[in-house]
């Protein structure tokens, strides 16, 4: 929608920048689930260590994280632990830690010991930093509404309120 609207500005951006033609459409998502392969990608274990799959995305009706209101932020919060916590698939089970510790919303909380594991896994996300995520406003009421669901398997997780609500 927010394409179709400032097409002309976008088209014009993206010739500049880009070289991109004009009128070019997105290629058609194939989500197949035949065409999904368990094949290893290192079968011998030499090089991988470990492999990451991420999709961020937002919850229709509520703003993006660098305008949205407080209450908001807190009900897109309560909106994905409901979710996320409700998972009960083998493997999808979780709990979920906020990283703000005062939260009403947490299924446990996080103990020293869970937070150097989440932490030492590459699993928890900290303030922006950076001059252009601050002055975007990523950082307003930090940490509340913000935390990391992990699965106790911790072969999954996901993360509240980063820069979209759901990563």
């Amino acid at each position: 929608e927010s394409y179709d609207t400032f097409r002309t500005l976008f088209d014009k951006l993206l010739h500049l920048c880009c070289k991109a033609s004009v009128g070019l459409k997105q290629p058609p998502v194939d989500e197949a689930l035949e065409k999904v392969t368990d094949l290893q990608i290192d079968p011998f274990g030499k090089y991988a260590v470990s492999s990451r799959v991420t999709s961020r995305r937002n919850i229709q009706g509520f703003r993006f994280a660098p305008a949205i209101e407080h209450e908001e932020r807190r009900r897109v919060e309560s909106i994905l632990v409901e979710a996320l916590t409700a998972l009960n698939e083998a493997g999808l089970e979780g709990v979920y830690f906020p990283l703000d510790p005062s939260s009403e919303l947490a299924s446990c909380r996080m103990t020293e010991e869970v937070e150097e594991e989440l932490n030492r896994r590459g699993f928890l996300f900290g303030p922006p930093t950076s001059v252009a995520r601050l002055s975007s406003g990523l950082g307003r009421h930090w940490p509340d509404a913000r935390g990391v669901f992990a699965a106790n398997s911790r072969d999954v997780l996901a993360w509240c309120n980063e820069e979209e609500h759901l990563c």
